[in-house]
Order: structure tokens, then sequence, then C-alpha cells
């Protein structure tokens, strides 16, 4: 919930409007910005949760500016939003081997993906000018092409949000992937 855009709060139909006020401000004490729609029996039109924009990590610095600041002796951080549901931000400098990255993505998919909810980072990719935006939700991975890097220094940062992150894993195959 922490950084969804979008909230489906269902069977709306089995509790009062007091207690539905309540969840509700419990949820935007946890996400102020997310989208919250009340639901029955799951029932929404599919435009007002598909094609919203996804995982923001530019939001989520401005709502917590120390989100991928150093927590260790390696550069990394990690979040506790519940007792099940982490996030894990790495950071890295350099340049990363785009053969080297994708067959991490799949690997770690194949064997973590039900656990990863959303994964979302800027990477740089040896010998092209152009910062590339990561996103994944769930089982399925995309990047694009963005602005040029200029004079801004090169590194990688990914976010994951999922259940059972095991950063040293997470950290350890990241690293692998540079040039």
């Amino acid at each position: 919930m922490a950084f969804g855009d979008v909230i489906l709060l269902n069977k709306t139909d089995l509790v009062s409007a007091e207690e539905l006020e309540r969840i509700e401000a419990k949820i935007r004490s946890i996400n102020a910005s997310a989208r919250i729609h009340r639901t029955e029996r799951a029932a929404v039109d599919l435009d007002r949760v598909l094609g919203v924009g996804g995982f923001d990590l530019d939001r989520v610095l401005r709502e917590e500016p120390d989100f991928l600041e150093e927590g260790d002796e390696h550069g990394h951080h990690q979040h506790h939003h519940d007792e099940e549901v982490t996030s894990v931000g790495i950071t890295i400098p350099g340049d990363l081997d785009f053969k080297k990255l994708n067959g991490w993505f799949g690997e770690l998919l194949q064997t973590h993906g039900p656990d990863i909810f959303r994964m979302k980072g800027i990477l740089s990719i040896k010998g092209d000018a152009r910062r590339f935006v990561f996103q994944g939700v769930h089982m399925q991975f995309e990047s694009r092409a963005d602005r040029p890097w200029g004079n801004d220094p090169r590194k990688n940062t990914l976010v994951f949000i999922g259940r059972h992150l095991n950063r040293q894993l997470l950290t350890e195959g990241f690293s692998n992937c540079l040039a």
C-alpha cells in the first residue's frame, strides 16, 4: 500500500460508512497520494486501474527523501512497511552489461517473481549515452530510453518492493551485471 498508485477498497457493502472513512484515513496515513476506489465484489472500471503510470521513484523520493540513502556499509537501505512486505533500494556506480542484466532479471523473476511486487530504477547501460528507466510489476518488466546522462554521474539505482526480499542476493546479482 505504501507505494501503490491505485488502491481498491473492496467489500465496501459489508461495513458502515464510518468504518470506510476510518479505513480510508488509515490508508491515507500510509500513502497520501494513492487514488482509492471503493468496490463491491471487486467490480471496477479497468480504465481506473490500468495505465495509471505505475510506481514513481521520483514521487517516493519526494515523500521519503532518504529512501535510497546509505543504510549500511554497502550503501543499501531497507525499509519495512509491515512484517512481510519490504522495500530494498540499491545504488551502484558504473555501467551495466545489457545482456547480463537481462539474464539476471529473467532468472530473478523465474525464481522469486511471485514475491517481487514492484521494481523501478534508473540504469546506465554501457555504450549508450541515455539513462534507461526500468520498471517491473510482478513477473513482467520493461525498460525504455530516457534523457541523456549529460554531466550527471552514471549510476544505477533499483528499488524492489516485495515479500521475503534478500538484500544481499539482490545486491550481488545486480553488481554482477556491471560491464
